[in-house]
């Protein structure tokens, strides 16, 4: 492939990985994914197809899009999408109107922000060796651009200014001169660059590229990017920050940092006891979910576990099935609540909640074996109030019945029962779908042993009682 072919090669290849990773990691809408895809073809065989637009129709273009994004950023609130679409349009436009190396370091600069916006949409492994390709990519751009660039100072390529102010006019001297420059340049254009040879050179300076950017993480330290971006954390994996979590890590407990954001504001509408002002309960207790996955070491909210009994909808009010314990309640109450944006999306409640009030229908995810509502934002930006109404459930319906009178209980026969009604959870009998979720243990070597231990005791046994 000549130098002139290698030089279009990446940087369109580029532009067009780090189109195709953010429009998979950040889930752009599919019009724009078609629209720009259309665009950057229209870019690369522009000059076959010998397609002209006018100073004036990209200068329309340009004032449109910059109004759009300004739309888009104050009243819709949708900042990274107005900022991605902006600098996709920017893109475009320079790949359309661009002819210096100016302009084309320019269009890396705009896919350096695409990569990075993909990199703070997604914390999914497979970044990384998108991520490689793309510096792969990079540097052979950053290779042939310098190249080009330096052939042109060198052999006077780039046509002088014209000086407005004096200075002498050119000479039929200096024209011949030039023209013998620029076809030495033509046939620098024709050589082969993109070889083997070349791409092997390439993959070791790469791998130079991320030992020394291994090496500079390491040793300089790193700081916190929710101090420079809004709603993007980096805490260390080992750190635990007191809120909520949907994950519950018991060997990540010794060093909680408490964190005094403000994620949400709850004002008490109606079915209060109120007094002097405060409800009469002791503490206004939300939750947001109910987690269901134990791995022997956390808890979490596994998808692949209870998504079967998620239900995606688009509503503004949302019902949620009442329990036996529900029904026997002194009454509701009612609670607004203003939620911040945050990574979960769960819509908190006072326990129990059975129905949410939304001001505009959204996308959300709702459990109700878990009683859960998960809000499906692709960039929440602005904060979502919301009304709950939750039942009173009497502290009485969750007490044992206490006998009357002195019973006497054969404790050998009720220890049996108890490690017999044990045991059956350990075995494999026949349980529901949902039962079988909550009822899961661990993958752990203990866990085998008293499972097999179970098995063996109560091999040839029909009756738990016995």
């Amino acid at each position: 492939m000549t130098f002139q072919k290698s030089y279009t090669f990446f940087k369109y290849a580029t532009a067009f990985w780090a189109f195709a990773m953010m429009s998979f990691f950040v889930q752009l809408h599919a019009v724009a994914v078609l629209g720009f895809f259309l665009a950057l073809v229209l870019c690369l065989y522009r000059g076959r197809l010998r397609l002209r637009i006018p100073g004036a129709v990209w200068l329309m273009l340009s004032l449109l899009g910059l109004g759009l994004a300004l739309y888009g950023w104050f009243v819709v609130h949708e900042k990274l999408y107005s900022v991605v679409y902006l600098f996709l349009y920017l893109e475009i436009n320079k790949l359309w109107t661009g002819t210096r190396t100016r302009d084309t370091l320019q269009v890396y600069g705009l896919t350096f922000f695409q990569m990075l916006a993909a990199s703070v949409s997604t914390a999914s492994v497979l970044f990384a060796p998108a991520m490689i390709i793309y510096l792969f990519l990079m540097l052979g751009g950053m290779i042939t651009i310098t190249m080009k660039r330096d052939a042109e100072l060198a052999l006077g390529a780039a046509p002088p200014r014209r000086r407005f102010f004096g200075g002498r006019p050119r000479t039929s001297n200096s024209v011949r001169v030039r023209e013998h420059d620029t076809r030495r340049l033509a046939r620098i254009y024709e050589q082969r660059l993109l070889t083997p040879r070349f791409c092997r050179w390439l993959g070791v300076a790469l791998v130079f590229v991320l030992i020394v950017g291994s090496g500079l993480f390491i040793i300089i330290p790193r700081i916190q990017a929710q101090k420079f971006i809004e709603g993007v954390g980096s805490t260390r994996a080992t750190q635990a920050v007191s809120g909520f979590s949907d994950t519950i890590d018991f060997m990540g407990v010794e060093d909680i940092q408490t964190d005094p954001t403000i994620i949400m504001r709850a004002k008490l509408i109606s079915g209060y006891d109120m007094v002097d002002g405060y409800p009469e309960r002791e503490l206004l207790r939300l939750r947001g979910t109910a987690l269901d996955y134990y791995d022997g070491r956390r808890w979490q909210k596994s998808e692949s576990k209870s998504g079967r009994f998620q239900t995606r909808m688009r509503r503004r009010n949302i019902y949620l099935p009442r329990l036996e314990a529900d029904r026997i309640g002194n009454g509701e109450y009612e609670t607004q609540i203003t939620l911040e944006p945050n990574r979960r999306g769960y819509l908190f409640g006072p326990d129990r909640p059975v129905a949410y009030d939304l001001e505009t229908p959204l996308d959300s995810l709702v459990d109700p074996e878990a009683q859960s509502v998960r809000l499906l934002l692709r960039n929440w930006t602005v904060p979502i109030r919301y009304r709950v109404t939750s039942v009173d459930v009497p502290e009485s319906s969750w007490e044992i019945p206490k006998p009357n009178g002195e019973v006497k209980v054969d404790m050998n026969r009720e220890a049996l029962r108890f490690a017999t009604n044990v045991i059956s959870l350990l075995l494999p009998p026949r349980r529901t779908e949902f039962e079988n979720i909550y009822l899961q243990l661990p993958d752990h070597p203990d866990t085998q042993t008293v499972r097999a231990l179970a098995d063996a005791w109560t091999t040839g046994l029909t009756d738990k009682a016995q």
